[in-house]
């Protein structure tokens, strides 16, 4: 299984096996990365995730965003 290491200390970085994973789509994929390994085990609601990270947009746009940073 491939190893993620994530550093959040002076700035962001994320690796799989040796290899670092510098594109992301927005700072909100990065973040919502973030938030899901700190809590590996805890099932989390689309809908708690899509307000956390769009707090602003509307349910569906939320919803669209959250389903295009998964992907």
């Amino acid at each position: 299984m491939p190893l993620l290491r994530l550093t959040f200390f002076n700035a962001f970085q994320a690796m799989v096996d040796a290899m670092p994973i510098t594109t992301f789509r927005s700072s909100n994929v990065r973040g919502l990365l973030v938030y899901l390994s700190l809590q590996p085990n805890t099932v989390h609601a689309r809908e708690v995730l899509g307000t956390l990270l769009w707090p602003d947009e509307s349910d569906s746009t939320a919803k669209a965003n959250l389903r295009q940073s998964i992907y």
